[in-house]
């Protein structure tokens, strides 16, 4: 019987993703692919499955959030120098400076020790980015990462955690400081089982059985908002359910005391619209539909994160109990999910060291 990957992508995955690109971007990342999979021959996983096919679902995970042909390619070289006979000379004379630079650094983060204790993880997080010197490298290794806690059960009880404990410390902290909310989530949800199986069981439990029960009031709240909205005139691009990360709704538990009546966001309306001016009047319109809470209102839009995240947040009284409602435009629900890397085409940002990225402000913002 054949063994299913479900994380799995491929070089065909990976050229669907990059087919309105040039000629010579699609040539340069299928020379990577042949270069990785000739280096890599015979070269399995604990899962069972070729090693390609973990280089293949990085680069996959690269395109998909729009990284340069150049990034590609080095996603699927990224273990060459660590794994295989080929060396940093080898890379230079095929694929030039450049992609070589970004595999060596790479590689170089790959060589860092962690050890879990509470000075030595700020340092590392600090070392870490330091050493990429490329805003590209920490994006390579970030979706390495993720690939790799997808696949973490294959590993035993004990290296398993420490993974787990390690992608806590070190890489979720960046992927928010970077503005990247999807990749934080995931790698968060990834982690949870492993750093703490009971507590995570129980908090998925949770978030299932709220789900279930108010999931009537919630379709018919967004169903209303959407009518007015349109009815209204403004320029609605979507409204969704979103549900609190796992992660994320484990924390607040723990912030409220447990207290479940003190948390409104386990399951949230999401109303996407076309522009700043359309988010206040859907406020308006929410307010008038549903009766606001007081103190319960944080305009992330007048007053962004330090991530540059932006969004209205407010809570109103449905008829099954308080629900928080997100608003934004289509940009700010980008820069929520995908971060820094939606602004990688801006020449000055692709041309500064990785740390003053990592430390800057400007290249946050919608």
């Amino acid at each position: 019987m054949e063994r299913s990957f479900p994380f799995t992508h491929t070089i065909e995955e990976i050229l669907h993703e990059v087919a309105e690109r040039d000629t010579g971007s699609k040539e340069l990342i299928q020379k990577a692919y042949a270069f990785s999979e000739k280096a890599h021959t015979g070269h399995m996983r604990l899962s069972g499955e070729p090693h390609l096919a973990h280089l293949t679902t990085t680069a996959f995970y690269l395109a998909q959030i729009g990284m340069d042909a150049l990034a590609i390619a080095a996603g699927l070289l990224h273990d060459t120098l660590e794994d295989t006979k080929t060396t940093a000379a080898d890379l230079k004379e095929v694929f030039g400076e450049e992609i070589s630079f970004l595999v060596e650094g790479v590689t170089r983060l790959g060589s860092f020790s962690f050890y879990g204790d509470e000075a030595h993880v700020a340092d590392l997080r600090h070392f870490f980015i330091a050493s990429a010197k490329d805003i590209r490298v920490i994006l390579i290794k970030l979706f390495d990462r993720l690939h790799n806690m997808q696949t973490n059960s294959f590993h035993e009880p004990a290296r398993a955690k420490r993974k787990a404990v390690e992608t806590m410390e070190i890489y979720v902290p960046i992927a928010e400081r970077l503005g990247m909310g999807r990749l934080r989530r995931q790698l968060e949800d990834l982690s949870f089982p492993f750093v703490d199986q009971g507590p995570f069981s129980r908090t998925a439990e949770l978030r299932e059985h709220q789900t279930e029960k108010r999931a009537g009031i919630l379709l018919q709240m967004e169903k209303d908002v959407r009518e007015h909205l349109i009815q209204r005139g403004v320029a609605l691009l979507n409204t969704e359910i979103r549900l609190k990360s796992l992660w994320s709704l484990y924390q607040k538990i723990n912030r409220k005391g447990g207290d479940l009546k003190l948390i409104h966001d386990i399951v949230a309306v999401r109303v996407i619209v076309s522009s700043v001016g359309d988010c206040y009047a859907t406020l308006g319109i929410v307010h008038e539909l549903y009766r606001p809470l007081p103190g319960e209102f944080k305009d992330y839009i007048a007053f962004p994160k330090p991530n540059g995240y932006q969004s209205i947040h407010t809570t109103v009284a449905a008829p099954d109990g308080p629900v928080e409602v997100h608003i934004r435009t289509r940009d700010m629900h980008k820069q929520a999910e995908f971060g820094v890397a939606l602004n990688l085409s801006h020449k000055e940002l692709a041309d500064l060291p990785a740390q003053d990225v990592y430390e800057s402000k400007l290249f946050f913002r919608s």
